[in-house]
């Protein structure tokens, strides 16, 4: 059960090697998106590709963002340990005029600028916003997921890239 562009849905993915599967169910709308591939990695996830099919088809289409450059400077503002819980975080640090996050445990991502404080990652319909305190200093990182939104404050933790094995 979960929500797409506001509507009810039911959704379900899976996949064994070699092969991936998502379909997803909007009753009020009586639309029915089912994706199968013979593959279980490659350009398009099968639950991305399908839930943008099943928004187009309700009328209500996630936006299509752009990259746009932002100078080195501007990046260094959004570096910084993030906190999730207590036990993990969420990295955010610059590799030339890139901007990667990685949440403890997992591979980093990069992150695409689409305006002056907020990111993408390709292949994923999750947004990052970055989010600034009173005297403009980048103070928090907000992950946007189809109206599901999580908030993580920065901390004064110095960021540490950990060793992970980039997917």
């Amino acid at each position: 059960m979960e929500k797409l562009r506001g509507s009810h849905a039911i959704a379900h993915n899976g996949g064994i090697n070699g092969f991936s599967t998502y379909a997803v169910r909007l009753p009020h709308e009586k639309v029915y998106v089912a994706l199968l591939t013979n593959s279980d990695s490659g350009i398009a996830a099968a639950d991305v590709v399908g839930r943008k099919a099943a928004a187009v088809a309700i009328g209500k289409p996630f936006p299509e963002l752009t990259v746009i450059k932002l100078d080195k400077a501007v990046l260094d503002a959004f570096v910084g340990t993030y906190k999730v819980d207590d036990a993990t975080k969420r990295v955010v640090h610059r590799e030339g005029d890139r901007l990667f996050m990685q949440r403890s445990g997992r591979a980093k991502v990069e992150l695409f600028p689409a305006s002056p404080a907020r990111f993408f990652m390709k292949d994923s319909l999750v947004t990052v916003t970055f989010g600034r305190d009173a005297n403009g200093r980048v103070d928090r990182v907000m992950l946007q997921d189809d109206g599901v939104d999580t908030v993580n404050h920065k901390s004064d933790e110095t960021p540490v890239v950990e060793k992970a094995t980039d997917m």
